[in-house]
């Protein structure tokens, strides 16, 4: 089976229309405020409506209350909560699908990241005060070993050039991308879009 795909920092229906298009599998809204491609929760219904049910919408959060959480569940639409903060494993068990952020930078974090709630984690460029979402890339090799143990959705600065190489060395099942396909912060370029999803399958 190829790899899945999600575009994340989806801002505007114009591009939302653009992802179930070209038939993503998962489609990204950043509820942080300190985001640049930040969705407020008023808006967030009116973007995921434009999705078929076929198109997962995920809502990537930091540091968020469970409360908060269940809430954007509910009135926007979305499938999964994608926890990119320092949430207690007790909030993100308190979501029926969640995926965790990981950062890897030694192998022990390989081991940790086998231990953390949720049905899947992401690996992007995370620490140093950053929560994801800067465009730099992380440890593909170490990615690869957890790839291999449990289901990794790869972020952090993939683009529509470098993806099949990134689908090769770290066999996810899914990659996840926001700058890389994008003009301006929350401005997707849809021939990128349409480039990063048939070079990720094609790998």
């Amino acid at each position: 089976m190829s790899v899945q795909v999600k575009i994340c920092g989806l801002t505007r229906p114009e591009d939302v229309r653009c992802v179930a298009d070209c038939g993503a599998e998962f489609a990204g809204f950043i509820l942080y405020e300190k985001s640049k491609r930040y969705v407020e929760p008023s808006r967030l219904r009116d973007l995921t409506r434009l999705l078929p049910e076929s198109v997962t919408k995920v809502g990537v959060v930091v540091n968020a209350s469970l409360a908060f959480v269940r809430e954007a569940l509910e009135l926007g639409g979305l499938d999964i909560i994608q926890f990119c903060g320092d949430e207690p494993d007790a909030v993100v068990e308190g979501v029926h699908r969640a995926w965790r952020a990981v950062g890897l930078a030694e192998p022990e974090d390989v081991a940790r990241a086998l231990t953390v709630p949720g049905e899947a984690v992401l690996v992007d460029s995370i620490g140093n005060g950053s929560h994801g979402g800067t465009g730099r890339q992380c440890d593909w090799q170490l990615a690869s070993v957890l790839a291999g143990q449990r289901p990794t959705v790869l972020a952090g600065g993939l683009n529509p050039d470098n993806v099949a190489e990134a689908v090769r060395v770290v066999c996810p099942f899914a990659v996840d991308v926001a700058s890389g396909v994008e003009t301006a912060p929350g401005i997707k370029d849809h021939d990128k879009i349409r480039a990063f999803i048939h070079n990720a399958r094609n790998a």
